[in-house]
């Protein structure tokens, strides 16, 4: 007999399968337009997940984002370099708009290396 605790929804005949848990360090490219850009990271960044941390460039102006489905988060870097607001830290399966100053028409493409999260992507689409 199954335990129930882990039955499987969709086929109450065979057992969840866990989902593995990567260990193996990876590198993703986050390319990043001129204005708001929608991202989601596909890694755990081994910076680790404080905006500061992550988003260390001066032309990221702002992010903001959700802390729950009807709790809208932001945060927005000051001329010196600080960070304030509501929004401190990213999380898995979490979507944010990030507002990328180039001054002008063009991209630019940071790597970060981190650990997998998930298989296949993070992107929630719980922003308005």
């Amino acid at each position: 007999m199954i335990n129930r605790k882990y039955r499987n929804k969709n086929r109450p005949d065979k057992p969840n399968i866990p989902r593995r848990r990567y260990t193996k360090p990876i590198s993703f490219e986050l390319t990043l337009k001129n204005g708001q850009n929608l991202i989601s990271f596909p890694i755990f960044p081994d910076v680790g997940h404080n905006i500061e941390d992550v988003f260390t460039d001066s032309r990221i102006k702002s992010v903001s984002g959700h802390k729950s489905p009807y709790t809208p988060a932001a945060a927005t870097r000051l001329e010196n370099g600080e960070w304030v607001g509501t929004l401190t830290t990213l999380e898995q399966n979490k979507s944010y708009y990030v507002d990328f100053d180039m001054g002008g028409p063009g991209s630019e493409t940071f790597t970060y290396t981190g650990v997998r999260l998930y298989h296949g992507g993070n992107l929630h689409l719980g922003i308005a």
